[in-house]
Formats: C-alpha cells, structure tokens, sequence
C-alpha cells in the first residue's frame, strides 16, 4: 500500500492512461492487466481517505479483495486459453475455491471489524487486516498461488522479461518489508504501479523488448 492518499490518486490515474492507450491501441489484454493493477491503488487512496470510518474501510478491504479474485480470474484466463496450461487452470481453481470458503466463514462475519489501521512499528504504511485471519503456511500459499498465476500471465502477454522484472520486484519488496517492518502485499502493489507507468512511459511497445 502506497504512503498516502495523493500517491494512490495519482498511480491510480496514470495506470488507468496507460490502461486507455493499450486499449486504444488494441492491446485489449495488456490493458486489462495495468487497468487491475490500478484499481488496486484506486481502493488503497479510499481507504486513507477514510481512515477514521469503519464501514468505508470494510467496504474498500472488501474491494481489495474482490479486485485480487478478479485478477485470478483474469490470469488464469490468460494463462489457460492463451497459454494452455492445465496446471496454471488448477492452481487458479483452487485459489478461487479457498477465496470463497474464507470469504463464507471468515469475511462475511467479521465485515464491520475490519480495518486498514497500521500494524507495525515507526512510519508503518497502512495494512489489508481483511487477511489477518489466515495463517503464515496458508497465507504463503494462497499469496503464492497468486504471484505464480501472475508472473505466468505476465509472461504470455509480454515475455520473459517483465516476469523477470515482476519477479525481482517481489523479492525487492520483501526485503524492503523485512527491514522496515511494513506489509509486503501493499509494498508489492505501490512497486508494482510505479514501475508499470516506468516502463509504459519509456517503451511505446513492451513487446518489442522480448523480439
């Protein structure tokens, strides 16, 4: 999660710019992609909007998880019918199976506790307390389910080397999280946003760079 509500705005809004030129463009998939990393921040900037209204954060905690089934959706889409592999269909499966489960007997009854207070030590960014419930084992796993389907995705739609790139950006942010004590899942999609408008803004065509 990004540091305050004006950097969510605003990567939210270049991410959606840079989502309307794929589009435009008729790289209706790639677009799709940036559009769902964006509408991440869109939840985020809510949230600290309204820090201080539990049922606003609930509902945008909600959204956050929402939009991250979404994107299981859209990556295993990406990932089996462009892709075709079946392993990548099971996995987004049973990701969405697990998603519902928790969402019946954990989300639904605890919907007004939630928050997105900070959790951690010094200037602590703000937290997704709507995965509190899960243990270390399964939230490793369920995370993980979620980071493979993407890189996977990532690669189909634009190579090898954005993978490579997503994949270092997610050991950057766990090595940011360990030293500062801060969650990596909002640091992952912070990273993630700034580094999609980088590379939008420098390269007119990402697919140039795997030819």
């Amino acid at each position: 999660m990004c540091f305050n509500k004006e950097l969510s705005l605003i990567l939210f809004i270049f991410g959606a710019a840079c989502s309307i030129k794929f589009l435009l463009k008729q790289e209706i998939l790639i677009g799709i992609f940036i559009f769902l990393i964006s509408l991440i921040q869109l939840m985020e900037f809510f949230l600290h909007l309204y820090q201080n209204k539990q049922r606003y954060q609930s509902l945008f905690l909600l959204g956050i998880f929402i939009v991250l089934n979404i994107h299981i959706i859209f990556n295993t889409y990406v990932n089996y019918f462009i892709g075709h592999s079946y392993i990548m269909l099971i996995l987004g499966i049973f990701y969405l199976i697990v998603s519902v489960i928790y969402l019946i007997f954990y989300i639904i009854p605890n919907y007004k506790k939630f928050d997105s207070k900070p959790k951690c030590p010094n200037n602590c960014r703000l937290s997704w307390s709507i995965y509190d419930n899960m243990n270390k084992p399964g939230y490793l796993i369920y995370f993980g389910i979620y980071l493979i389907a993407m890189l996977y995705a990532v690669n189909i739609l634009v190579g090898p080397l954005y993978a490579c790139v997503g994949f270092i950006l997610f050991l950057l942010s766990v090595l940011y999280s360990k030293i500062y004590k801060e969650p990596v899942t909002g640091t992952i999609w912070c990273l993630s946003a700034i580094i999609i408008i980088i590379f939008v803004i420098i390269i007119e065509d990402p697919k140039s760079l795997v030819k």
